[in-house]
């Protein structure tokens, strides 16, 4: 799996203007369970502190999944 560093033009255009994310992930698990359910660690440590990124969208093709993250407040009680 990869995780961009920030929201660009590409990410833009599969996702619309209207859908509001900090991130993109992206991998070619076509199996891939993820949906809008999801949450994630991408700056966080799993083992000590809450989830700082939640899944808003996700775009299947034939050859890849790309997730957009957004990024949580760091009040959400999202400990879980």
């Amino acid at each position: 799996m990869n995780v961009s560093g920030g929201r660009g033009q590409a990410d833009i255009a599969l996702f619309g203007l209207t859908q509001t994310f900090a991130r993109t992930a992206t991998t070619e698990d076509l199996q891939t369970p993820f949906n809008t359910q999801t949450v994630f660690w991408v700056e966080n440590d799993p083992d000590t502190e809450p989830f700082d990124y939640r899944v808003v969208a996700v775009s299947r093709t034939i050859n890849q999944v790309v997730l957009a993250l957004a990024e949580v407040e760091t009040d959400e009680d999202n400990n879980g």
